[in-house]
């Protein structure tokens, strides 16, 4: 695959699948309205040919950095020459860009997750709060990492394969970490003040994830990291509870803002419309 004829500084978001991505969206917004010289898309590479189409993309001096996305997050730690602790903790990257003539791979999930839950419920209430979350994946790590950057109390994670969990929980071997079987995801005794799907269920073309909400009590905030559909099946249950929500939307638009910031070293604007464009987008989308 060639790379794009870019004669301005150029970046883009890899991935396979990768037609869903609104990142083009936001990043291209933000281009137009900072003013700055640039372009952003998408472009879809296998995993065999992305080992050689990065370090061909590198070796265009137009060429600012990427922004990584499945299945690629863990060999883009491979690429790089430089991995931040953050991204050696989570065990992947998901930005990948030049500073001081070499490969640098970072995570900015971690701050994408934890940026809309810190607007609603403050870093000093976490502290005292409980955390029920489902997945074990890349985007489940970054989750726990977060909330325990975040001085969390406690976390029960949950997913449809117990041993998953359980691997998932040994590696990172934190103390506030409890495992809770799949059996039991909808037990009402644990009752937690926060409920994140961090796994792909409920996104579109894939099952939704098989929980009641039951075991929520009124005040707790209820936070899908899927962002397509817009209002996945756990928030529309959530909301039909009338519980606090957060979408995925939210989190991307947070995970890409230092992304941009870094590759063309220009501020996303307070008031930019990116996030409202990108709703636009995926409001239309369900519609049609």
């Amino acid at each position: 695959m060639s790379k794009p004829e870019k004669q301005t500084p150029w970046a883009c978001v890899i991935g396979d699948p990768i037609g869903h991505s609104l990142s083009p969206l936001l990043h291209q917004t933000w281009i137009q309205e900072t003013g700055i010289s640039g372009n952003y898309s998408a472009v879809k590479i296998n995993s065999a040919q992305f080992l050689g189409s990065l370090l061909e993309y590198f070796a265009d001096s137009h060429f600012v950095g990427a922004n990584i996305t499945l299945p690629h997050k863990q060999a883009a730690l491979d690429l790089a020459d430089i991995v931040s602790p953050l991204a050696q903790k989570v065990g992947a990257a998901n930005f990948l860009y030049r500073a001081d003539g070499k490969i640098q791979a970072d995570n900015t999930d971690v701050h994408g997750f934890l940026e809309p839950l810190l607007r609603i419920l403050h870093r000093p209430n976490l502290t005292k709060k409980r955390a029920q979350v489902f997945g074990s994946g890349g985007a489940a790590r970054a989750v726990l990492i977060g909330l325990q950057q975040a001085g969390i109390e406690q976390v029960l994670l949950c997913n449809r394969t117990d041993k998953k969990v359980k691997l998932l929980s040994e590696d990172l071997g934190f103390s506030n970490l409890e495992c809770l079987p799949w059996a039991l995801r909808n037990d009402p005794s644990y009752s937690p003040d926060l409920v994140i799907n961090a796994g792909s269920a409920g996104m579109t073309g894939f099952e939704k994830l098989d929980v009641d909400l039951g075991f929520c009590h009124d005040n707790t905030l209820v936070y899908d990291l899927v962002y397509k559909p817009l209002v996945t099946p756990l928030l529309a249950l959530a909301q039909e509870k009338g519980l606090k929500t957060i979408g995925g939307l939210d989190m991307l638009v947070s995970q890409a803002k230092p992304c941009f910031e870094r590759l063309f070293g220009a501020k996303v604007p307070l008031d930019s419309q990116a996030a409202d464009r990108a709703l636009a987008q995926l409001q239309q989308q369900g519609t049609t």
